[in-house]
């Protein structure tokens, strides 16, 4: 089987830490999300930021590495972000009953007016 091809880059949004996550996400590559989320957001203060934007696809192991993140973001009282527009990464989260679990915004845009307006 071919390892999908995921790509993170860090992206800050409206001054918060954010990475963005682009290819599939699945069995194969969650571990990878999982270490890199995990050393940023040890590496970070306030807000986190999961870009989804350029995500095509994420499967459930997909789902808990967002999950573990929260969890860890959690224990020191912050807050986790997605940006997932409306598709199928979306439909996704959705199906798997977490959608309502977290925050999503649309686009980048509505997620840093959100935090000027949360966090000033």
């Amino acid at each position: 089987m071919v390892k999908p091809r995921i790509e993170m880059r860090d992206a800050a949004v409206g001054g918060a830490p954010a990475l963005a996550v682009s290819g599939e996400i699945d069995l194969a590559s969650a571990p990878e999300l999982s270490e890199r989320l995990e050393e940023a957001i040890l590496d970070t203060e306030g807000v986190f930021v999961i870009d989804l934007c350029d995500l095509r696809f994420i499967d459930s192991s997909g789902i808990q590495a967002l999950l573990r993140a929260m969890a860890l973001l959690g224990r020191e009282d912050r807050r986790l972000a997605l940006v997932c527009p409306t598709g199928a990464v979306r439909r996704a989260l959705e199906l798997a009953g977490v959608g309502d679990v977290f925050v999503l915004y649309e686009t980048r845009r509505d997620a840093a007016q959100a935090f000027v307006s949360v966090d000033d």
